[in-house]
């Protein structure tokens, strides 16, 4: 990486003269690099001016993609031995929660209580009578409407907090104390 990094600081005929054809330093870069990549750093070689710093910076970012990708594959590789490959190699995705089974629990009522209530903020907004059939379809597993459920709740949060300033309705002791009421 040092002889390619100062390439861009010599000139004239001294590009090559330091890596001749038949010097080792090419048979390395031959066997480690594909060769258009190689093409590409002896044409950095011969050129002069500023035509060669821009030819060297670009062949400089090719190695480094070269290496980015080399270390990719290399922890790859090593995660393999740990991680079954349908894991490592399927598609990206996000964090996943259990917010549909969450929503299914008897300990989210107050939850529902609180996004159909007639003083809510949503209430103000929204037809309540689609919201209960929304939630009712939720409950009832003819409908998954876990992300607009989820929307609706931050939602009255949001406006019970910040808007109303009904914040009490979400106060931790007061939601267990209803779930808790609710099992018994």
């Amino acid at each position: 990486m040092r002889l390619i990094a100062d390439a861009d600081k010599l000139s004239g005929d001294a590009y090559a003269a330091p890596f001749a054809p038949d010097g080792a330093f090419h048979n390395v870069i031959d066997s480690q690099f594909p060769a258009d990549l190689v093409d590409r750093f002896r044409g950095a070689l011969v050129l002069h001016g500023g035509r060669a710093r821009n030819h060297a910076k670009a062949l400089r970012r090719d190695v480094a993609d070269l290496r980015d990708q080399f270390v990719r594959e290399a922890v790859r590789e090593v995660l393999l031995l740990l991680i079954p490959a349908e894991i490592l190699y399927r598609k990206k995705m996000g964090f996943p929660t259990p917010l549909t089974a969450w929503f299914r629990d008897p300990k989210a009522e107050p939850f529902w209580q609180a996004l159909s209530a007639r003083d809510g903020f949503i209430a103000s907004y929204l037809d309540l009578d689609s919201v209960k059939s929304l939630i009712e379809r939720q409950r009832g597993g003819f409908e998954d409407a876990t992300d607009r459920l989820w929307r609706l709740l931050n939602l009255q949060i949001w406006g019970d907090v910040f808007i109303t300033g009904r914040e009490e309705r979400w106060r931790e002791d007061r939601l267990v104390s209803k779930s808790a009421a609710l099992e018994a």
